[in-house]
């Protein structure tokens, strides 16, 4: 079936649904793309803010809480990529952070144990895969040996994550916790 779209939008993309069926993506398009949840209150966007203004442009992912992570924009730095997670249970949003020496992320899936896990980067260009937990913060992922940037894009509910590295070649990696 057709999702129905928030009121007065177009077009849409459905990114992850959770056991509950609650589906998170985006509407619209471009600068005016912006996250979206369909879950019991409806087709909505998801227009809470970071305490720094940051929105969320797209929700990629959505875990059994209901926490939803993505990528928002910076309305002081439009180069600079924010990973961003939004509670869609108590209406409120907050932003991953950043490695060392990088300004910004990409939150690409939230497992059912909390973790996080993406690419951190400076503004908009190439990133280093990451895993953040409310404990710990963001904690870099180390790349394959011979591999020089990359991406984590999946993490199940004990922390372990998936993602891609690459130097010529993409090469797949998993990450334990430990290595």
């Amino acid at each position: 079936i057709q999702l129905a779209l928030p009121a007065g939008q177009t077009l849409g993309r459905a990114n992850d649904i959770n056991d509950a069926g609650v589906v998170v993506g985006s509407v619209n398009g471009g600068s005016l793309e912006i996250g979206s949840i369909w879950n019991e209150e409806g087709a909505n966007t998801i227009s809470t803010t970071t305490a720094t203004g940051c929105t969320m442009r797209t929700a990629y992912r959505v875990n059994s809480a209901g926490l939803v992570c993505g990528f928002g924009i910076d309305p002081n730095n439009a180069a600079r990529n924010v990973g961003m997670v939004y509670d869609s249970v108590a209406h409120t949003a907050f932003e991953v952070g950043a490695l060392a020496g990088a300004n910004g992320a990409l939150a690409f899936a939230i497992g059912d144990g909390g973790h996080i896990v993406g690419s951190s980067m400076m503004n908009q260009g190439s990133g280093l895969p990451f895993i953040w937990t409310e404990a710990t913060g963001m904690v870099a992922i180390p790349l394959p040996v011979g591999t020089s940037q990359g991406s984590a894009r999946g993490v199940n509910s004990s922390g372990w994550a998936v993602g891609t590295a690459s130097s010529a070649f993409a090469i797949p990696f998993l990450y334990d916790g430990d290595q």
